[in-house]
């Protein structure tokens, strides 16, 4: 079977999809730390989905996932998406729709964002970004690639992205030798 080669973001791209978002608007302080977030531990579309207000530890910089097959790992980042976060939860974050809401990302009305939403938010952000190939995948495709060249370790990463083997891990590390 042809290996197709998917090509992380590049630092423009990203601060150009950056550049699109609007921070003093609940949406886009939200969009802002999501996006922050996936980009700064490689989570999955369904974790971040997924992820609970309890999960995410933004004064000790880590949240914890539950990723495939019921497995808990924890996951850092760095100190942007920690003002990101923090931005976003004490400044522009709604209140749940009901106390039965435990997800740390809300829509406008209280609910939790769902995986389709996000997909939807990220198909808008590449349109207005001139960014056409985001998408969620991507971010977690381009922080496992950027992790590997800023001299990440190989078994950390495998870690962080939650993968029972490293024979998933060495696509990424074909992908950062190549780029070197």
């Amino acid at each position: 079977t042809a290996e197709r080669i998917v090509e992380p973001l590049t630092k423009d791209e990203v601060d150009k999809i950056f550049s699109r978002i609007n921070e003093k608007t609940m949406i886009g302080a939200r969009n802002m730390a999501l996006i922050s977030l996936m980009l700064d531990t490689g989570i999955r579309l369904s974790e971040a989905a997924g992820l609970g207000g309890d999960d995410v530890h933004i004064e000790d910089r880590y949240i914890k996932v539950m990723g495939k097959g019921f497995k808990e790992r924890l996951v850092a980042f760095g100190a942007a998406c920690q003002r990101a976060l923090l931005d976003y939860l004490y400044r522009h974050r709604v209140q749940p729709v009901h106390p039965g809401v435990t997800s740390f990302f809300l829509t406008i009305d209280g609910y939790p964002l769902t995986i389709e939403a996000i997909k939807s938010l990220m198909d808008r952000l590449a349109v207005s970004s001139g960014v056409r190939r985001l998408h969620p995948h991507l971010l977690r495709h381009t922080y496992a690639t950027w992790f590997l060249l800023n001299g990440g370790d190989v078994f950390l990463l495998k870690q962080n992205l939650g993968h029972k083997t490293l024979a998933m891990v060495e696509h990424y590390v074909h992908m950062a030798s190549r780029d070197v």
